[in-house]
């Protein structure tokens, strides 16, 4: 049985003077380091331990990120690296005995004993042949492969496997029937289970067990399993996203029907493997970006308007200003701030006041405005360009910048 490895809150300590929550806690399993992200369930909250201190067989954790009503009895904090899901639906395997009746306390999930406190409410059970699916009233923890045990009214226990937190689709489900037919029994090793939902879905989230399921026709990115014909179509896809002038990031990097965490991985890698360019927090494809008439009718105005520069004031032009953004992360001109240059002339001007002064050296306003020889506005201009290329930083005093390069 998998559990995952963390803490699980006995109660929370009156505030300190400290502006961190602290909590006791019992390990599960390794638990977890001062210092790791972490997440709090219920609710899937991001938070990082701070510091770790042990009192006999319990620990005091020191915890960022959290709100102290979300730290209660009977919550745990388990390593990020889990795919777990939240739903109030969970498919389970079937035990081949009956349903179980009535509003039942369920235990388990992401270890054996969570929810024994009953923070989570009764969950009822119902058939879904050849599954069995348990509805809950607020949304259970879990992931394929976890054990959820619950006791009938003549005290006895039943355990169940989880198949899949969520509600599927009836042809998902019908389509999922078949795939796990003669494959899978009532308590499954997980990466058999994993290993039907890649089939099912075409990709499946198994870390950090993804290694360990072989498959002829599956890649794996990052901690996602990927069936490689699903792959090819997706890293297509991909490409042409990147591709729209300005490129993406990371909040455009979707694909309808699949997981945005699958998305950014395969971008990722993309990058890894020169299919993608990533430069400043966004994705560029590795050859000549296309651009649309009106792209090249405004990289041609910024380069006509050479070491001048050529100026756009918002809100009034505000379609201008969003094509010369995306030319901008292109890297195809420089500016926004008043003027926009060419990269051709910003590289002239820089070269220009860089003319002569080694690194170290201080350039005042005044000197920057006699050697480019052109108006105020202009001048900060090239000097905001020169501090984000990291070749000039700015000083606090009399408004001067320290050579970098």
């Amino acid at each position: 049985m998998l559990v995952l490895p963390g803490f699980r809150i006995l109660n929370v300590e009156a505030r300190s003077e400290s502006k961190l929550n602290e909590v006791v806690c019992e390990r599960i399993a390794a638990g977890l380091k001062g210092g790791d992200k972490a997440q709090i369930y219920p609710g899937k909250i991001d938070v990082k331990i701070k510091s770790i201190s042990t009192s006999g067989k319990f620990f005091r954790l020191k915890i960022k990120g959290a709100k102290r009503l979300m730290l209660i009895g009977g919550a745990i904090i388990v390593s990020p690296e889990w795919p777990i899901e939240q739903s109030r639906e969970i498919l389970l395997l079937s035990d081949g005995r009956g349903i179980p009746e009535g509003a039942l306390t369920v235990r388990g999930g992401p270890y054996v004993d969570f929810n024994r406190e009953g923070i989570i409410g009764p969950g009822s059970f119902f058939a879904r042949p050849p599954f069995v699916v348990v509805k809950f009233s607020a949304p259970y923890p879990t992931f394929p492969g976890a054990r959820l045990s619950v006791y009938e009214r003549d005290g006895k226990p039943r355990c169940f496997t989880v198949l899949w937190p969520g509600k599927l689709k009836t042809q998902e489900l019908r389509r999922l029937s078949r795939i796990t037919r003669n494959r899978l029994n009532c308590h499954s090793r997980p990466s058999e289970i994993y290993r039907c939902i890649l089939h099912l879905r075409g990709c499946v989230n198994a870390a950090p067990i993804a290694g360990e399921i072989s498959m002829e026709n599956a890649s794996l990115v990052g901690m996602w399993l990927v069936l490689t014909d699903k792959l090819k179509i997706l890293k297509h896809r991909i490409l042409k996203i990147a591709s729209k002038p300005g490129g993406a990031n990371e909040k455009m990097m979707r694909v309808e029907g699949f997981p945005d965490g699958l998305i950014l991985a395969i971008a990722q890698k993309m990058c890894g493997t020169a299919e993608l360019q990533l430069r400043n927090g966004w994705f560029f494809p590795p050859e000549k970006l296309f651009l649309s008439p009106l792209h090249r009718t405004w990289l041609k105005k910024v380069q006509e308007a050479g070491t001048e520069g050529i100026r756009i004031s918002a809100p009034a032009h505000a379609v201008e200003r969003v094509i010369l953004e995306e030319l901008s992360r292109a890297g195809l001109v420089k500016g926004g701030k008043k003027l926009w240059f060419s990269t051709e002339s910003s590289e002239a001007l820089s070269a220009m006041l860089l003319s002569g002064n080694e690194k170290g050296d201080k350039i005042s306003l005044s000197y920057a405005r006699k050697i480019l020889a052109g108006s105020r506005s202009r001048t900060l201009e090239l000097l905001h360009i020169m501090e984000s290329e990291k070749r000039l930083s700015a000083l606090s005093d009399k408004g001067e910048r320290i050579v970098c390069q």
